[in-house]
């Protein structure tokens, strides 16, 4: 059990973004730095010091702000590179 204790120790301090994956499809991303890549298939952004791959059909921009994106669409994967 203490090594759900390090797990969340571990996540608390190194993440400094935060996904809500909405059930409709599409995507909610919180803390983002900038936008690399973007296509209606895929989607590279940078969170602080990693990438985030988004793959998916139908990916579009409904909102970006400073810190916040919001994708609309179909979402197959999401990976931290």
């Amino acid at each position: 059990m203490a090594y759900i204790q390090d797990i969340l120790k571990t996540v608390k301090t190194e993440l400094d973004y935060k996904l809500t994956i909405l059930g409709g499809g599409g995507i909610v991303i919180e803390g983002f730095k900038s936008i690399i890549y973007y296509s209606d298939t895929h989607v590279e952004l940078r969170v602080n010091k990693a990438i985030l791959n988004i793959n998916g059909t139908g990916l579009a921009v409904k909102e970006a702000q400073r810190g916040l994106l919001i994708l609309d669409g179909i979402i197959s994967s999401c990976e931290v590179v």
